[in-house]
Order: C-alpha cells, then sequence, then structure tokens
C-alpha cells in the first residue's frame, strides 16, 4: 500500500491510496488507485496532482497499467476521471451472484 497527502499551509488537503499488484493481462504488475480524496474547498487541481503522481510512481515501477473505480453517482469523480483517463469500458460487479 502506498499513499501520498498533499498539504497546503500546514495543513491536509486530500489524500490517495495506491497497490500494485500482478495482473493476468500483462508479465508487469497493475496499479490501482484504490481511494482519492481532496477536501471540497480544494478541488479543482489537487485531485488531478495526486493521479498524476500515482501514474508517475506506476511508470517507475513498470505497471502495466494504473486504473480505479468510482461510484456511478459521484458525479464530481467521475467528470475528473473523464478528464484525465479514458474509460475502458470494463464494470465492476459489486457483490457476487451466487
Amino acid at each position: 500500500m502506498h499513499g501520498a497527502l498533499p498539504v497546503v499551509d500546514a495543513e491536509a488537503v486530500g489524500s490517495v491510496h495506491y497497490v500494485f499488484h500482478p495482473s493476468t493481462w500483462s508479465l508487469n504488475d497493475a496499479c490501482y488507485l484504490q481511494d482519492l480524496f481532496v477536501a471540497p474547498t480544494m478541488r479543482g487541481g489537487i485531485g488531478r496532482a495526486l493521479i498524476s503522481h500515482v501514474c508517475a510512481e506506476a511508470a517507475v515501477a513498470g505497471s502495466s497499467r494504473v486504473y480505479w473505480q468510482t461510484q456511478e453517482d459521484n458525479a464530481a469523480a467521475i467528470a475528473l476521471c473523464d478528464k484525465v483517463a479514458e474509460r475502458s469500458g470494463l464494470h465492476s460487479i459489486p457483490k457476487p451472484v451466487v
């Protein structure tokens, strides 16, 4: 587990957590951006900077890709994702069907 904490005027204004893991689609590990948060009053660039940080760390680690998921009703996160990423077309399954 890795993370970053942006600080402005000695105050944490966001956070990001990410993990590297093996992939069945590539010889190199994938990087899952597991959690991204930016204080509502600080939105407008810090989220993009945190995503760029994760992408840079993933490149150094030789990851085959960076990916993340967000709730379909989180309009702010989806808008940010649409600005900085391409949609893969894959959907996660929230609960397994047995």
